[in-house]
């Protein structure tokens, strides 16, 4: 079970006073889109967490979207979270704000009535959660291949004793054979410093699999976290030359979800974590 510790400074800015307003247009979810859909409200305002889950899943062009989304009802508390059956991670979540992770994929849902999510700072307090997420052994039918995979992770952090808010993007494509991985930050023009202009990045399952490819470009590696031996990179503003891994393998690849971590700065804890869509080749088993 995954732990948090937070400095001193983080937890002053914690404590600051916090006056409710709406909920985030980063949270908002259009429910009269969505295939299928498990709602959940955990906790009351009255106690220490208050919030709602939603697992769902909605038509996109060729692929189906699913989104998975904890949002923040208490008026004045934070909220660290942890759903480890959708690989979810947020050590900080804003009152009136959430953590959203949403991921493409050619494959039909499937539900799981009951998984869990902790919470707090050592994750110590479970509720239980429905969670949509797809079927590896029922394909939407579609006439392209591989289609364009996109991926998000919207998040909340504490960064230099100031609140930060993150939108991380990633996406997934083949051409003539070679994957193209794609890994960047978004923030809207009207930002005033709100959302991070770069942040880092690590995917272990990747790393391990890129030893049996051919790397033809990389993303800008930071460096290595030697006591976890992560590997780990630094993704900014949508550029071509940077923001994009291209990787061929002689074995033939499919579809798959795998755990992501963001960082505010190398070598300290990650802040985020969610799953991606990839292509890689089939594990052996």
């Amino acid at each position: 079970m995954h732990a948090w510790r937070l400095h001193s400074s983080v937890l002053a800015v914690l404590m600051t006073p916090f006056v409710a307003l709406h909920i985030a247009a980063d949270c908002d979810y259009p429910l009269k889109d969505a295939e299928e859909k498990l709602e959940g409200r955990q906790g009351t305002s009255k106690q220490d967490y208050y919030f709602t889950s939603l697992s769902a899943v909605k038509k996109n062009g060729k692929v189906k979207t699913y989104t998975n989304l904890l949002t923040n009802q208490h008026a004045s508390a934070y909220l660290p979270a942890l759903w480890e059956r959708a690989e979810i991670k947020f050590t900080y979540i804003e009152p009136d704000d959430c953590g959203r992770n949403e991921f493409d994929s050619k494959y039909l849902p499937k539900q799981e009535e009951k998984t869990t999510i902790k919470v707090g700072p050592k994750a110590d307090k479970e509720y239980t959660a429905g969670l949509v997420e797809p079927d590896k052994n029922k394909v939407v039918k579609v006439e392209e291949e591989f289609p364009t995979l996109t991926s998000s992770l919207y998040a909340h952090l504490i960064a230099k004793k100031e609140k930060k808010k993150v939108q991380f993007k990633f996406s997934a494509s083949v051409k003539d054979k070679v994957v193209h991985l794609k890994a960047w930050v978004e923030f809207p023009k009207e930002d005033n410093g709100n959302y991070l202009t770069k942040v880092y990045f690590s995917i272990p399952k990747l790393e391990k699999a890129l030893a049996s490819g051919t790397v033809k470009r990389t993303w800008a590696k930071k460096g290595v976290m030697e006591k976890e031996e992560l590997v780990i990179y630094s993704a900014e503003k949508d550029t071509d030359d940077d923001a994009t891994l291209q990787v061929q393998w002689k074995e033939g690849v499919r579809e798959q979800q795998i755990r992501i971590s963001l960082f505010a700065e190398f070598g300290q804890t990650p802040f985020a974590a969610g799953r991606v869509s990839v292509y890689l080749p089939e594990e052996k088993k």
